[in-house]
């Protein structure tokens, strides 16, 4: 069973907000680099050399330490953690680098999942 890494820097929250900020190294950090646009693979899923897609999509997210988001490793927070909006984004994120690297007939099937380990 995944856990949720708990690693949260909190200073006082202010205009009603709590801020805080997620270590680099935390699966939910997101880079400044990292865009919904990018592409992870070079050459999309079409249907054809799945395996050599999936290990490239493999490497890619473990590259970028969102693997665990996939694996089980780190669960989905409950809506109440303050770790459910970094979840959220990060989850979109991974499921935009999906949708991204496969064919348009592949993404109608797979876009109106939830979470990406759905995808």
């Amino acid at each position: 069973m995944g856990t949720v890494i708990d690693d949260v820097n909190s200073p006082s929250p202010s205009n009603g907000f709590a801020s805080f900020s997620l270590d680099p190294s935390h699966p939910f950090y997101i880079h400044p680099s990292n865009n919904p646009g990018s592409q992870l693979v070079s050459v999309p899923f079409s249907g054809c050399g799945f395996m050599l897609w999936r290990n490239s999509m493999l490497n890619s997210l473990s590259a970028k330490n969102k693997l665990s988001l996939l694996d089980g490793r780190v669960n989905q927070p409950t809506p109440d953690s303050p770790y459910y909006p970094c979840w959220e984004r990060c989850n979109d994120m991974v499921k935009a680098s999906i949708t991204n690297s496969v064919s348009r007939e592949i993404v109608v099937s797979v876009m109106y999942f939830k979470t990406a380990k759905e995808v």
